[in-house]
C-alpha cells in the first residue's frame, strides 16, 4: 500500500483580474488568468482546479489554456452550469520551478438582471473532478494543499431617483 503525505504552503493557485471587477454593466467583459505558483516546493508535476460562478449573474464566453505542460497529463475543464470542473496541467518531468505560471485564461460576460450589483464571487479551488491533486516536482510523492482565492464582481448600483421629494430605492 502506498502513502502519500501532503504538504500544507504557501503554493497558491490564483484568479488574477485582467479586466475591471468594479463598475460593471450588463454586457461587459470580465477577465481572469488562472496562475499557478509552486516555487515555495520546488514546483509540481501538475494538478487540478475547479472555478464555479454565479451563472444567473455571469455567463462563461470561453476558457483558453494556455499549453502548459503534456497532453496526456492535462485536460480542458468541463464546462457546467456554475462550473468548469476539472482544469488540470502536467508534465512528467515536472513544471519547473519557473513560477508563476500562467495555466489559461477565462472570459465571462455580465448578464442583465438583479442582484448583480451587490455583487457575485469567481472561485477558484481544489477539484472534486478526475484531474487530481496537485502533487510535488520534487520528490513526485508529496501531495500539495496550495491556497485558492476568489474574486468578487461589483456592478453599478443604479442611483436613487427623487420624484417631488420623495426618494424611489432600487428593489432589492
Amino acid at each position: 500500500m502506498l502513502f502519500l503525505a501532503t504538504n500544507a504552503c504557501a503554493s497558491s493557485v490564483m484568479l488574477v483580474p485582467t479586466s475591471a471587477t468594479v463598475g460593471l454593466l450588463p454586457g461587459n467583459m470580465v477577465s481572469f488568468d488562472v496562475v499557478i505558483d509552486f516555487s515555495d516546493v520546488g514546483g509540481t508535476l501538475g494538478g487540478g482546479l475547479d472555478v464555479s460562478f454565479d451563472s444567473s449573474a455571469i455567463s462563461l464566453v470561453s476558457a483558453v489554456s494556455a499549453g502548459l505542460g503534456e497532453a496526456p497529463y492535462g485536460r480542458d475543464p468541463d464546462s457546467l452550469d456554475g462550473l468548469l470542473e476539472s482544469w488540470a496541467v502536467g508534465s512528467f518531468t515536472g513544471l519547473g520551478d519557473n513560477m508563476p505560471l500562467t495555466l489559461g485564461t477565462l472570459i465571462f460576460e455580465v448578464l442583465p438582471g438583479p442582484g448583480f450589483g451587490e455583487g457575485t464571487l469567481v472561485t477558484i479551488g481544489a477539484t472534486n473532478g478526475v484531474a487530481g491533486p496537485w502533487v510535488s516536482g520534487t520528490d513526485f510523492l508529496t501531495l500539495i494543499s496550495p491556497n485558492y482565492n476568489q474574486v468578487q464582481l461589483l456592478g453599478v448600483l443604479p442611483e436613487p431617483l427623487f420624484m417631488d421629494g420623495f426618494e424611489i430605492q432600487p428593489a432589492r
